[in-house]
């Protein structure tokens, strides 16, 4: 993603995770040993679980004068750390949640807001280089169950070598226990909490030439292998499914007929008066979307005399823009 801010830059709204509509409780950085936390460790859109591994380190002294606040190390390293290697079971889940649409967070920074919408606009410019798809992503996490009380540093690995800040956690005194996640209506099994994971996807983003305008509406025509178009539930695996970040400043209308998908954006809004930070889709970035639902093989669909790129790029009085427009699937 960048620097290192862009990693360890943690999104200043709050979000509780409750599974079931009445949890018994809720989760921090502070648990016994064996016990679960929750691991808030910035922005990260493509953040595998099973492809994560972690080194706890015990450290001296106590919460939080034990830890260095500019690196979330410890000052002084206790004994050995304990090592949990990929696949390692302990690492219960990873989670991206989002801003509730109608928070101040939200509206402030739309309608040009100082205070809260500052903040908006420093988490796109400092921390997700313009894009508006706010996320905060979790780790739930057993801690190991002989670490000693105190403080310690988790520093988390992925498979492909991002930069994840450490997070420090607080170990209370007692015996904790790898948490259910019990609600008063039933207790949350492992499929439960892994189903906030992300699905596997694909992400579809734009970027433009130098002094090339950013376009009113895009159209993109994308096929893919084959798949099963009689499943019961949309979006099931195998059957495709277009995922929009952000359904208040974009519109994104789609179809699909098992190897043929076509996308279309627009605005959802366009403000023309000032003060105002201007239109809904004013950066490239917003025009990212997702298609998940078990599809393969996902690319532009061959070119034809009418859409010879694959995908139409259009200004605000319909004129297609030609060129410098590029498209990314990944």
């Amino acid at each position: 993603m960048g620097d290192t801010y862009k990693h360890y830059l943690i999104l200043t709204f709050v979000i509780v995770l409750v599974c079931g509509c009445s949890s018994k409780q809720t989760f921090s950085t502070a648990a016994p040993p064996g016990g679960t936390v929750t691991l808030p460790i910035g922005a990260y859109y493509e953040l595998d679980r099973a492809a994560l591994s972690a080194i706890i380190q015990p450290c001296v002294g106590s919460w939080p004068t034990g830890i260095d606040q500019t690196t979330g190390n410890c000052i002084q390293p206790m004994g050995s750390p304990v090592v949990y290697n990929q696949g390692d079971s302990r690492i219960r889940a990873v989670a991206n949640m989002r801003p509730d649409l109608i928070s101040k967070l939200v509206i402030d920074r739309e309608t040009a807001g100082e205070g809260f919408g500052t903040i908006g606009r420093l988490i796109e410019n400092a921390s997700l280089g313009k894009d508006k798809e706010y996320v905060q992503t979790f780790v739930m996490f057993d801690l190991p169950t002989s670490i000693p009380t105190g403080v310690a540093s988790i520093a988390l690995t992925s498979a492909d070598n991002q930069s994840i800040h450490p997070v420090a956690v607080e170990v209370l005194s007692g015996t904790g226990s790898s948490d259910t996640f019990e609600s008063y209506e039933f207790i949350t099994n492992e499929t439960h909490l892994r189903s906030f994971e992300r699905a596997p996807h694909y992400t579809i983003s734009f970027t433009k030439d130098m002094g090339v305008e950013t376009p009113y509406a895009i159209q993109v025509d994308l096929t893919h292998n084959l798949t099963d178009q009689d499943l019961t539930y949309n979006g099931g695996e195998g059957v495709a499914f277009a995922s929009n970040p952000r359904g208040d400043i974009k519109n994104l209308a789609w179809s699909d007929n098992g190897t043929s998908m076509r996308v279309m954006m627009t605005p959802a809004w366009v403000k023309q008066t000032i003060p105002g930070p201007g239109e809904a889709m004013s950066e490239m970035q917003h025009f990212k979307f997702y298609v998940a639902g078990g599809v393969t093989g996902l690319r532009l669909a061959d070119p034809t005399p009418e859409i010879p790129n694959g995908f139409l790029a259009f200004d605000i009085d319909g004129n297609e823009i030609y060129s410098g427009i590029h498209i990314s699937i990944q």
